[in-house]
């Protein structure tokens, strides 16, 4: 994302040269941009999370992709989207048009061997800091663990180690046996 790893340079050029080919393939202009998607009679009603070749180049111009993989994230939403949304049109033949780009991303994506790039690994957690341990040590917790919103409820004595409540005469019972 924008606070975390870029993608290495080649990396870039390879996703934004796919982006561009895709954009000239697109010849109707349907992917460009979402402004025209959203023009389409109940588009919004269909597509939850509308996405453009248009909002993919400003993410690729400003770093926001840690990796290719979530480059091709958004380009597959667009095709994704646009199955969604002409499913079930099948005259005008807009399922196909959909198809036929979703496999040129598919084929340039891999041709560019970009399905072979790691994923950046996630940053190592800061370090604790010597201070912090003293004070653990010599404090303890500074929440009890049990009191800790996160923590199961302590048993009550009148719980069985499954969790569940004795009645009154078994407990009873159990304490004269036991």
């Amino acid at each position: 994302g924008a606070a975390g790893a870029r993608m290495d340079t080649s990396v870039y050029e390879k996703c934004k040269n796919i982006l561009q080919e895709l954009a000239s393939l697109d010849e109707n202009g349907y992917c460009r941009e979402t402004s025209k998607q959203l023009e389409w009679v109940g588009f919004t009603d269909v597509v939850k999370k509308p996405i453009s070749f248009g909002d993919i180049t400003k993410k690729l111009v400003r770093s926001e992709y840690a990796s290719p993989a979530a480059f091709a994230s958004d380009m597959r939403r667009i095709f994704y989207n646009f199955f969604l949304y002409h499913g079930r049109d099948q005259q005008t033949g807009h399922r196909e048009y959909a198809f036929w780009l979703a496999h040129e991303f598919e084929k340039r994506y891999d041709e560019n061997g970009l399905n072979d790039v790691p994923e950046p690994r996630a940053p190592a957690p800061p370090a604790f800091n010597h201070r912090g341990a003293a004070a653990l040590k010599a404090n303890g917790p500074s929440v009890p663990v049990a009191l800790h919103p996160s923590a199961p409820p302590m048993p009550s004595s009148r719980q069985q180690p499954g969790g569940f409540k004795t009645s009154a005469p078994a407990a009873r019972a159990q304490r004269r046996v036991g």
